[in-house]
């Protein structure tokens, strides 16, 4: 009999080609590879803890979509933007790598 409930991610480790994912699906253990992994779990959450990088800072009201992605932007990659508007900001910030930290205001409506 199948579980309904969602696989739980269990740890998250480097590997040679991406990061190796362990789940518990409903009591049996499953290990996947994967290119990336997107972690909405917060600051307590198994994808922050399985990073090597010490992250320092305060809990913040409000809720937030967070992402360190390699993307092409149309700006330097020395600077940052913040886009503000009526229905919140997004905030890029450069970071080694070509990557960008990319940080989302969610409308709690």
């Amino acid at each position: 009999m199948r579980s309904n409930s969602a696989p739980k991610v269990t740890s998250i480790e480097d590997a040679p080609d991406g990061l190796r994912v362990t789940l518990d699906t409903g009591g049996r253990t499953e290990t996947v590879s994967a290119a990336y992994v997107l972690g909405a779990g917060g600051g307590h959450s198994i994808t922050r803890h399985s990073m090597q990088e010490h992250l320092t800072g305060e809990t913040y009201d409000g809720r937030y979509f967070v992402a360190d992605a390699k993307v092409r932007l149309p700006c330097p990659p020395e600077c940052g933007r913040l886009v503000i508007g009526p229905a919140g900001f997004v905030l890029l910030s450069p970071l080694p790598d070509d990557r960008w930290l990319i940080f989302v205001n969610r409308d709690e409506g």
